[in-house]
């Protein structure tokens, strides 16, 4: 383990977040997609029943 005095226990968390945050970023980016598309619909849904268009 001497390669972890030379880079440091900051860089060994750095690149452990930074390789989690690479991996989870795009199911991140689905999730809220898929989040802000149905709270939409949900939004149309309910305004459109109380305008009775």
């Amino acid at each position: 383990m001497d390669w972890l005095d030379g880079l440091g226990w900051a860089g060994v968390i750095s690149v452990g977040i930074s390789f989690l945050w690479d991996l989870f970023l795009p199911l991140n980016l689905l999730v809220i997609g898929v989040i802000y598309v149905t709270t939409f619909i949900g939004w149309l849904f309910l305004t459109r029943n109380k305008t009775s268009f």
